[in-house]
């Protein structure tokens, strides 16, 4: 393993919440930043040159396969989306 040594300046409110989510997972900063690189690394690419419907095809057939219509399709997301706004303006709010 090599030792790589970065510095970053951070806004006062992004630190505090980089230090939170450090403590959420353990408390350990080296650790944390190694599993956000090497999640954010596995990933599979995007590639910029894909078409939309090259990118929309990987979740078509698990949408088909769910029986779902397109409106049924479309009130879920909109669904999620609402509840994932509420959701972060409490994480705000509670200042996490």
């Amino acid at each position: 393993m090599v030792t790589f040594s970065v510095e970053l300046t951070l806004s006062d409110e992004l630190r505090e919440r980089f230090d939170a989510r450090v403590r959420e997972h353990g408390g350990n900063l080296c650790d944390y930043l190694r599993e956000v690189l090497e999640r954010d690394l596995r990933a599979e690419p995007v590639h910029p040159g894909m078409s939309f419907r090259e990118i929309f095809e990987r979740s078509q057939a698990g949408f088909t396969e769910s029986g779902m219509t397109d409106e049924e399709l479309s009130e879920f997301v909109e669904a999620e989306v609402k509840q994932y706004r509420a959701e972060r303006r409490a994480r705000e709010s509670r200042g996490a």
